[in-house]
């Protein structure tokens, strides 16, 4: 099960966001992100997977590189994410910033938990911007993280087991 969200046109198609799932996808729906004039248009997808009868509840995004129009989106997101934190919601992507960041920090004192914090510590993961961030209730649910490392991408994948 799949669902793309376009950000922008590209090329001869579109450029946006993606959620894989081997659940079926439910709720989907598309947010535009606040930026400036010259940053990207950017999006936050919002998706509910059912997994064996229970609903699980994501965000992806992928935030700016520019510091003014990032903020934008994080104050977006905030917004977006803010009634759901305490209920089971993932705020999942490249968030294009470092753990002791603002953006990131906003998220993390609204209540969410930066669920790869330990791993990637511990394996010395450097320049971290890619994230999974749970509410109080996923993260207790959390078995395992782990950050897979490649040499593919300028991004190393986190992977996350929840006890489901």
């Amino acid at each position: 099960h799949y669902v793309f969200a376009a950000s922008i046109k590209w090329d001869e198609g579109h450029y946006g966001l993606a959620v894989l799932s081997r659940w079926p996808l439910t709720n989907v729906k598309r947010y535009r992100m606040d930026g400036t004039p010259e940053a990207e248009p950017r999006i936050v997808l919002d998706a509910t997977v059912c997994v064996r009868g229970r609903l699980l509840h994501l965000l992806n995004h992928h935030a700016d590189r520019r510091t003014a129009s990032r903020a934008l989106g994080f104050a977006n997101l905030n917004r977006i994410v803010k009634d759901d934190i305490g209920h089971g919601v993932l705020v999942l992507g490249d968030l294009n910033e470092y753990p002791d960041a603002p953006g990131v920090r906003s998220l993390i004192e609204a209540g969410l938990v930066d669920v790869g914090a330990a791993d990637a510590a511990d394996t010395g993961s450097v320049g971290r911007v890619d994230y999974v961030l749970a509410d109080a209730p996923l993260a207790r649910l959390v078995s395992s993280v782990r950050v897979w490392r490649t040499d593919k991408s300028d991004h190393h994948a986190i992977l996350a087991d929840l006890a489901w």
